[in-house]
């Protein structure tokens, strides 16, 4: 049977008006979902805020940098940029204290990515602070039903770490927040090794990914073990001379922050297995990328 014989039924014409009930009508309909799975992200970050905005009224501090929140594979998403501006939020409720402008901390990112600057820890937080006009530097993690935070004090360098996780009616608060409704969250102090390792190891990771975005060539060097970097040289001898010669170019304090970030790497990729498979599957796409075949 020809297709051109076979009846179909009118098409129906859509009015202006119903195309915007319809566009309304969407939205009502999907509130209910929305509500549900918004509450207990405003429980944590509400909780977040309350605990860091009385840490830092303890040490007198005033001008905070919050970082972006990460997932529990240490990546961006929507969730964890949605945490971010509602913690945010939040936090500027606390009085007397100044949020430190995203483009600032983007710098400290970027730098990173870029080698120009190392990771943040108890040495380097008083130079980053000073460069971006902060007291306080605070890093997230949103993990299941919970919101890890790290404080780095960045005139003595103390890092702090708690988690922020949400309870059951049944669950004992370890530190309710009085403020937060029906002390749904509890606050847990991490222990300050912990705390210290804890933001090292993820801080790697997000240098990791921005680096492979942002400098792919920087980020086959940085994350390569031994002999992946002997096989790179075999199999394309000219590309790895141009390579080396870019690394022997820059200046020695920034060579040995490459060196720094390829000893944690390569610690970390021995010790976490997930973390060395996600890392080979960036090398092979930074590969094809930039050209060249994965070894």
């Amino acid at each position: 049977m020809l297709l051109s014989s076979v009846k179909t039924p009118e098409h129906r014409r859509i009015t202006p008006g119903a195309l915007l009930w319809n566009c309304l009508l969407i939205p009502i309909l999907l509130l209910p979902l929305i509500v549900s799975t918004g509450l207990s992200a405003r429980d944590l970050e509400k909780a977040g805020s309350e605990f860091v905005c009385r840490k830092v009224k303890e040490s007198s501090h005033k001008h905070i940098a919050v970082f972006p929140f990460m997932d529990e594979q240490d990546t961006e998403s929507s969730a964890t940029k949605l945490s971010t501006a509602l913690f945010i939020s939040a936090l500027t409720k606390c009085p007397d204290v100044t949020i430190i402008e995203k483009a600032k901390t983007e710098q400290v990112l970027t730098e990173q990515a870029n080698a120009q600057s190392g990771l943040i820890d108890a040495h380097t937080a008083p130079r980053i602070g000073q460069l971006i006009g902060a007291d306080t530097l605070v890093f997230g993690a949103l993990l299941n039903k919970a919101l890890e935070l790290r404080l780095v004090d960045a005139e003595s360098g103390t890092i702090l770490g708690a988690a922020v996780q949400l309870q059951s009616d049944s669950s004992p608060a370890a530190e309710s927040s009085s403020e937060t409704d029906q002390s749904k969250t509890a606050v847990t102090a991490l222990d300050p090794a912990a705390a210290e390792q804890g933001l090292q190891q993820r801080q790697m990771k997000i240098v990791m990914e921005r680096m492979f975005h942002q400098t792919p060539a920087l980020f086959l060097y940085t994350s390569a073990t031994r002999s992946e970097l002997i096989e790179f040289e075999r199999r394309k001898p000219q590309g790895a001379r141009r390579l080396h010669k870019r690394i022997q170019s820059m200046p020695a304090d920034r060579q040995q922050l490459i060196h720094n970030l390829q000893q944690l790497i390569s610690q970390e990729r021995t010790r976490n297995n997930q973390f060395n498979r996600r890392i080979q599957q960036m090398r092979r796409k930074a590969m094809q990328g930039l050209r060249l075949s994965s070894p």
